[in-house]
């Protein structure tokens, strides 16, 4: 062998040892992400007929790849529903109830709300190739709707593409904080495919005051490789079929004891979900993947649950075994504007008219309270304070340690100067102060509170340190109010300028709106001229008569009788539709937008301002006529109306 050929023959054992290195190198750190086959949704009408077994509709069998389905409708809910599937059409899994009260959804008065639509819990049916529904007390305008995430619908060039973004470079997974347990990313369950090209910015509270625990009432088994795919599932039906941004929970946990992250914003941040409507602004939501009213909650739910709940309620220094009073935003049980006495830890039937978190959940959470207290060692519970100071009187921040400790208290500015400090021993402390610092008042503006503590074991509790915003223009008292956005452009509008009962900084947002200052409201909007045509008997000297006139005049109003305007009495829900009805010259709707407005005097009116987007009631398919309206809701009225549009 000539030395030429030897080199040769040794350069290519080379090149061929280095190919295998690099190719085991490369197969060494590279791994199948799990990215979910894209999901598909459709919906289609039922073609309802009588059914020969009993006293419902039911449509033929629908040749159909479905893991996931449930219904639509226009107009009022049917009494049931059922939806059961085939693997070939002969042999069928047993009937499913779908849940019709779908008591999951965004608050009231949001624009997530705005565009939902009527539909039922979906009921998961694993990997499908038929499905037929049964309906009781209606046969017309309902549709199914269905979701596909096992990819059957794909070509083979779409599967080839899906296992190409599958692969990726393996990395190290990032190290949690110590004490929050492994969450399942939406990366792994398709959170960000399920909202495809419409995805919407997160949302975000003013922080996290209570827990909603909730069952997703999706009947049927799944195996805990097939967990994720149900998660997905859920989120595309929420997206597509519901009409809402994203999935609603904020957490979901599978039957195996699996954390999932649900709606985009970041696991330790106070994101505004879409599972307990009209209680939403307040809480976070976790889902147990299951229908706990015919399966238990088993070991592993319940330890994941623990886990969950100790780590998030402690992120925002809640108590799991107290109570507070927060008020409604519109629910199926609490009418809007309602103050509601509620545990920090409760189930979905405290909030709302529904089953959920199911019969055989819902006793457990009393235990589940007592276990989120004792999981992860001491802790601290309080905040900056709800007010701020000498707008109510002195603040007081309160806290409570879990156990006795050394602690300190800080107030600092937004340069992170320090403008108040306390220290001390105990558990429960409590620091008045009246907003001055070296006899002047403190100015509008951010501040930060900070406390910190070390138990007699040396044991350091998670410490508090928050971001509070006191005095945000133009008002000071509604900086708890969901409807603060729409007070400060009612505010910049000049259509108020507040309550003046105290300071001229005060809106007074709880306070029911009286009829002759909701004249000068709707004056203002329109920027109507006082009028001194004298209308009506009973106003003759009230601060409020020109507006009042100037409406009569408009046709605005009619008066409470043939001669008085009854200027005191508060306004009802109903007489403020009737009002933004004349005022904005809406006509009459074609659709009945409630169920407890019928044969009501405003019916008309509320139907329409419903249909211009002006209201979406009080909660469920009520508009409570004759609730009194309070200035916050009143300034979302107005708002809408006048200002932001419909």
């Amino acid at each position: 062998m000539t030395a030429r050929r030897l080199v040769i023959r040794q350069s290519i054992r080379l090149l061929i040892t280095a190919a295998l290195v690099l190719a085991a190198f490369v197969l060494g750190n590279l791994e199948l992400r799990a990215v979910p086959l894209e999901a598909t949704s459709w919906s289609f009408p039922l073609g309802l007929q009588p059914s020969p077994e009993s006293a419902v509709f039911e449509t033929d069998p629908v040749r159909a790849d479905v893991t996931l389905a449930g219904i639509v409708w226009d107009g009022p809910a049917p009494a049931a529903a059922w939806v059961r599937g085939s693997e070939n059409g002969a042999e069928w899994t047993d009937w499913t109830p779908l849940v019709i009260e779908a008591e999951h959804g965004p608050d009231p008065g949001t624009d997530e709300a705005s565009g939902q639509n009527s539909a039922s819990e979906p009921a998961y049916l694993g990997a499908v190739s038929w499905v037929q529904f049964r309906v009781d007390g209606r046969a017309d305008g309902i549709d199914a709707s269905v979701v596909e995430t096992a990819g059957r619908q794909l070509s083979l060039a779409e599967r080839v593409g899906h296992l190409w973004n599958r692969i990726s470079w393996r990395s190290d997974p990032a190290d949690a904080a110590p004490d929050q347990p492994p969450i399942i990313g939406r990366e792994v369950w398709g959170g960000d495919r399920c909202l495809g090209d419409e995805a919407e910015e997160p949302g975000y509270t003013d922080g996290v005051r209570t827990m909603f625990i909730h069952h997703t009432a999706t009947a049927g088994s799944y195996s805990e490789a097939g967990a994720p795919d149900v998660v997905y599932a859920i989120c595309n039906y929420h997206v597509a079929t519901r009409g809402w941004r994203d999935i609603g929970y904020n957490f979901l946990i599978d039957v195996y004891g699996n954390i999932y992250e649900g709606r985009a914003g970041g696991v330790d941040k106070p994101v505004w979900g879409a599972h307990t409507g009209g209680f939403n602004y307040y809480s976070f939501g976790v889902g147990l993947i299951a229908d706990h009213n015919v399966s238990s909650v088993g070991a592993a739910a319940q330890n994941a649950l623990v886990d969950l709940a100790a780590w998030k309620l402690d992120l925002h220094h809640v108590d799991p075994t107290a109570a507070i009073e927060i008020e409604s935003l519109g629910s199926t049980l609490y009418e809007q504007g309602v103050e509601v006495q509620m545990s920090t830890v409760a189930g979905h039937r405290d909030a709302s008219a529904t089953s959920c978190p199911g019969s055989l959940c819902y006793p457990l959470l009393g235990g589940f309270r007592t276990s989120f207290l004792g999981a992860g060692g001491a802790k601290i519970f309080g905040t900056g304070p709800e007010y701020a100071p000498v707008a109510v009187g002195p603040t007081t921040f309160s806290f409570t340690i879990t156990e006795p400790a050394d602690w300190t208290f800080q107030l600092l500015d937004d340069t992170d100067a320090l403008i108040l400090e306390e220290s001390g021993v105990g558990t429960e402390v409590s620091i008045a102060w009246d907003g001055r610092v070296d006899g002047s008042l403190i100015t509008p503006g951010q501040y930060r509170v900070s406390f910190v503590a070390q138990t007699e074991n040396g044991e350091i509790p998670r410490p508090v340190d928050e971001v509070i915003t006191w005095y945000r223009a133009p008002f000071r008292d509604d900086d708890t109010s969901v409807h603060e956005a729409a007070i400060n452009r009612i505010a910049a509008a000049e259509i108020t300028q507040g309550c003046n009962r105290f300071w001229d900084w005060w809106f007074c947002p709880r306070d029911e709106v009286p009829r002759d200052q909701m004249a000068s409201f709707i004056a203002r909007a329109l920027t109507l001229e006082d009028s001194d045509s004298d209308r009506f008997t009973d106003d003759n000297g009230n601060t409020h008569e020109g507006a009042i006139n100037a409406l009569a005049e408009a046709g605005i109003t009619l008066g409470c009788t043939d001669v008085g305007y009854c200027p005191r009495r508060s306004v009802t829900r109903g007489e403020m539709a009737a009002f933004l009805f004349r005022a904005l010259d809406l006509q009459p709707a074609a659709e009945d937008y409630f169920m407890d407005d019928n044969s009501h005097p405003h019916e008309t009116a509320i139907n329409a301002v419903a249909e211009a987007g002006i209201t979406l009631g009080c909660g469920g398919e009520r508009f409570c006529p004759d609730a009194p309206v309070v200035r916050a809701q009143m300034a979302s009225f107005l708002d809408r109306a006048f200002i932001s549009g419909a």
